[in-house]
């Protein structure tokens, strides 16, 4: 159930499931201990990967980016025509705003902290546009010094083509 529906009865639901996962974490009011506890405990693990947190879910999604980088070798496109790798490469965007604003989950804390730890591990692959702006310049900067010329949008090899058409 969604607190977010439109239906009553679902929207009713789903604020009263937010309310106990939220009560459970912090072990307040009837979570604190006893039946209600237990009871709710059996109910998360019976109903494990749809029952969960806000925080359950952003840590999920993280280690499906994680994995997805991992077994591409890339960030997922946010304008990918699979629904998969789309939804990843939106929420990574979104992380990647969040992040660099700091903005919602990503003003401080243990997400924060876990994601700056995400990035410096995919350092070359997980990067705002003007980290890799900066990233690409100093590519060309290095050009430039290494051969004493600007690198070709005509050249054959293919790193050397891509900076020269950045620069064009």
């Amino acid at each position: 159930p969604s607190q977010k529906a439109q239906e009553t009865d679902e929207k009713f639901l789903g604020k009263w499931l937010c309310a106990q996962l939220e009560n459970h974490a912090d072990m307040k009011k009837s979570m604190i201990e006893g039946p209600r506890r237990e009871a709710f405990e059996q109910f998360r693990k019976e109903f494990a990967g749809i029952i969960t947190t806000d925080e359950e879910k952003w840590y999920s999604i993280m280690e499906k980016v994680r994995d997805f980088v991992v077994a591409h070798g890339r960030r997922p496109s946010r304008h990918s025509k699979e629904t998969n790798e789309k939804f990843l490469g939106q929420w990574l965007t979104t992380q990647l705003v969040n992040h660099a604003g700091k903005k919602n989950s990503m003003i401080e804390g243990p997400r924060r902290e876990a994601f700056e730890q995400f990035k410096e591990e995919f350092a070359g692959i997980i990067q705002t546009v003007e980290e890799k702006w900066y990233s690409i310049m100093k590519k060309v900067r290095d050009f430039v010094v290494a051969h004493g010329r600007r690198p070709s949008t005509e050249a054959k090899e293919n790193d050397e083509k891509f900076l020269g058409k950045w620069l064009s």
